[in-house]
């Protein structure tokens, strides 16, 4: 608990605006897009504060040291995995002040930005210079650049460059202790910043990516950036359910042949917007995918179009014409997202298969999700998934019909710890951990698993870190 000597030590750090014991902020913060409390259990932080800059998050931490109390930083709470809620109490830490400092430096290609700043603005910075962000996250309210360091965010184009983790060369991070350390050649006096990941000994970045901020506060990130394409054109194909096997050869020949990204979603995700009647799709598609092909100039463009179009023809792909542009460009930007009446409140899980594997996780996903009776319009089972070079990155999810109704959730968390249990058994690793998954999905990584836990008693000897059991925590 938060008595008034705690409350007035952080006022002091934060200023009292920034620390609030309010039961409804508190409430507010408990819940994410996500899974996470009604998952995991419902538990509230002591106290939620705000900090403007590293040295306060720096302050906050070693005070909640001294007091031996959790601290878990929250971006914009779209975690799938219940890493991101205070369910040991102690304090929420909304990194969403940290987004003052934004610099793009064309010479190295490298942008850096405080932790809490929006991917999104970023991103829209970037477009006014002729230059990307590395993938296009997908995420709502917005990803901040912080948050998609902890959870390493991944999105459309990651085929062709890869993930957020891919992509940093640089880091600031509030180490469990409340020291201050910049990781990288940034972290020279002299030289020339952010400019290249390695500087000759181990990758400490990679403690960072993916960690849920259990490892460290991440208060700065450079990553790297690209060129716009000069000439892009999307694609749009649909298979039958039956045909998974020939949407698995396209996938794959596609994916070897590099094209710019590969989408995958399937017909519940467009089930809103049948509903409103935006769209029409045919009525024996089951699979839909957006290609995006790129060249160097118009021909160039042509000539990869035609290859990516064979691959489509020859796996018994059905052309659905400007629906890619519909779904991928304005002005109907994402018309398919809408799949819930409950403003899109979802349970989703989220992992890596090799791309061959398909046919059998895809099964897995709708026996599963059938058994509970939610393979419906009421539910929503949206399937989409990124791919790398040779993966499936699926974000299967469920749109809640009704998230106040007991039964339902109870059916909810059977639902998902018997997919997740599945999918481990099939050889699938989860693309982040935490509370929300059932021991096994961790625990079947063995001596590599043991050893994070070490390096996290290590690095953070009072376990306040966003603990969880996952971690090692009590």
């Amino acid at each position: 608990m938060i008595d008034e000597k705690l409350k007035s030590e952080l006022e002091t750090i934060l200023g009292k605006g920034h620390v609030s014991l309010s039961k409804m902020d508190l409430e507010a913060y408990a819940f994410v897009q996500g899974t996470g409390a009604d998952i995991i259990g419902h538990k509230l932080a002591d106290v939620v504060v705000l900090p403007a800059n590293a040295l306060e998050v720096s302050e906050v931490v070693k005070l909640a040291n001294r007091y031996k109390l959790p601290v878990v930083p929250q971006g914009a709470r779209t975690n799938s995995c219940g890493m991101n809620v205070a369910h040991k109490g102690g304090i929420v830490m909304d990194m969403s002040r940290l987004n003052q400092e934004m610099s793009i430096d064309e010479d190295n290609m490298v942008v850096v930005a405080d932790a809490g700043c929006s991917v999104y603005w970023v991103m829209r910075e970037l477009d006014k210079k002729g230059l990307r962000f590395p993938f296009m996250p997908l995420y709502t309210p917005g990803p901040q650049i912080g948050s998609a360091v902890a959870c390493n965010v991944t999105g459309n184009y990651m085929t062709r460059y890869g993930s957020m983790g891919d992509n940093i060369v640089g880091l600031e991070v509030v180490m469990p202790t409340g020291e201050i350390i910049t990781f990288g050649p940034g972290a020279m006096d002299t030289g020339w910043g952010h400019y290249q990941r390695y500087v000759g000994g181990p990758d400490l970045i990679g403690l960072f990516v993916n960690a849920s901020g259990a490892m460290g506060i991440v208060t700065k990130v450079a990553v790297r950036i690209k060129p716009k394409v000069e000439h892009e054109k999307i694609l749009c194909y649909g298979w039958k359910r039956e045909h998974a096997k020939e949407l698995t050869e396209a996938m794959y020949g596609m994916q070897r042949r590099f094209v710019y990204d590969f989408f995958l979603i399937n017909k519940w995700n467009y089930h809103s917007a049948e509903v409103q009647g935006k769209i029409a799709l045919p009525d024996d598609v089951h699979f839909i995918a957006m290609v995006s092909v790129d060249g160097a100039s118009e021909i160039e463009l042509n000539l990869e179009v035609e290859r990516i179009v064979k691959i489509a023809e020859d796996n018994k792909a059905i052309d659905l014409a400007d629906l890619g542009i519909l779904t991928m460009g304005a002005p109907h930007y994402r018309i398919w997202l809408s799949v819930s009446k409950w403003m899109q409140r979802i349970e989703a899980t989220y992992f890596w298969c090799p791309v061959k594997k398909f046919p059998e996780i895809y099964d897995i996903w709708e026996d599963v999700t059938r058994k509970y009776n939610f393979w419906d319009g009421e539910h929503c089972p949206a399937w989409f998934s990124f791919h790398g070079r040779n993966t499936c990155n699926p974000y299967p999810m469920l749109a809640k019909a009704n998230p106040t109704d007991p039964h339902e959730l109870e059916q909810m968390k059977l639902w998902w710890d018997e997919l997740n249990i599945k999918l481990c058994a099939a050889g699938c690793v989860q693309y982040n951990l935490g509370d929300a998954f059932p021991d096994q999905n961790y625990e079947v990584l063995g001596e590599q698993w043991n050893l994070t836990r070490k390096i996290k008693k290590f690095l953070d000897p009072n376990m306040i870190m966003n603990p969880s059991r996952t971690y090692g925590g009590l």
